[in-house]
């Protein structure tokens, strides 16, 4: 839902306003995180963003832009679950992630590498690698989705779930940074009568096999990883919490891993097409 006082008119009026005084690209960005991350990524001379305070907003914007021929504004947001649940793309200027949300791309990317060796332990990092078989990423993703197929499920027949629930580091145990699947389903249960909670577990045991980084969310991922650096990974104190892991997840990623990745490719495609509209630097610091 829009956030703030912002909705799709107000949005598409600034869009406008910013062109009145810019003529080049417009990038369209749900929030204040979002536009953290992408000024130091886009070509600041070329390309001016604008807060959609939500992914309502910057997709009404670009529908109401492109139905008055608006050129050179460019929308990007979240997948969510739009692609598990087969809602197509609404726009050509319009951009989703190429995972659940821009966590998730930046958990993939080697930006996750680079955090676990500011924040990690190099001996538990290996030794975890060794007992569990897996790469931290890995483990991640598969703790992820396991949440991540739960809140697909209930989206799917209309289940509820209690906030409280989607906390999902109350679930993780630090001790082997292994999810309390029991205390998980018992505090689903409690929030519901038995037979609708025992139909959510048949229809998330149902669902279709489906790429995991549009299942799990980056949100529980960064609140799981945050758990697993407290002890079985690293020694992070209690201060550092889920907000600077994912800020130090930004800070870390590069311009070239964007242009490695399909969300990178898909804008150097919009830049193409729209010739004369630059969103990217040729080098962020430079």
């Amino acid at each position: 839902m829009p956030t703030g006082l912002k909705d799709a008119g107000a949005l598409e009026a600034e869009v406008r306003m910013t062109r009145s005084v810019h003529s080049g690209a417009i990038l369209i960005v749900e929030g204040p995180d979002d536009a953290r991350f992408w000024g130091g990524l886009v070509d600041t001379g070329a390309c001016e963003l604008v807060i959609a305070e939500g992914k309502v907003n910057a997709t009404g914007a670009i529908t109401r832009l492109d139905n008055s021929g608006f050129a050179g504004a460019l929308a990007l947001v979240d997948d969510d679950r739009d692609s598990l649940l087969g809602r197509g793309p609404l726009s050509d200027n319009l951009i989703r992630t190429d995972a659940h949300d821009l966590e998730c791309v930046l958990l993939r990317s080697p930006a996750l590498g680079r955090v676990l060796a500011e924040l990690g332990d190099d001996a538990k990092l290996t030794r975890f690698v060794q007992t569990s078989g897996k790469p931290v990423r890995a483990a991640l993703l598969d703790k992820g989705c396991l949440f991540g197929r739960v809140w697909w499920a209930a989206e799917l027949i209309g289940h509820p779930i209690e906030h409280g629930i989607r906390q999902v580091q109350r679930y993780v145990r630090q001790q082997d940074w292994e999810i309390d699947e029991q205390q998980f389903w018992a505090a689903v249960v409690s929030g519901a009568q038995e037979p609708a909670a025992a139909g959510l577990r048949d229809a998330a045991a149902a669902l279709p096999d489906a790429d995991p980084w549009f299942v799990a969310r980056g949100h529980d991922l960064v609140a799981i990883l945050r758990i697993g650096l407290k002890r079985a990974l690293g020694n992070i104190r209690n201060s550092v919490g889920p907000a600077r892991i994912s800020q130090l997840l930004r800070v870390a990623f590069q311009l070239e891993d964007l242009d490695a990745c399909e969300l990178g490719k898909r804008i150097r495609e919009w830049e193409w097409r729209t010739q004369g509209f630059a969103i990217l630097a040729a080098d962020p610091f430079g």
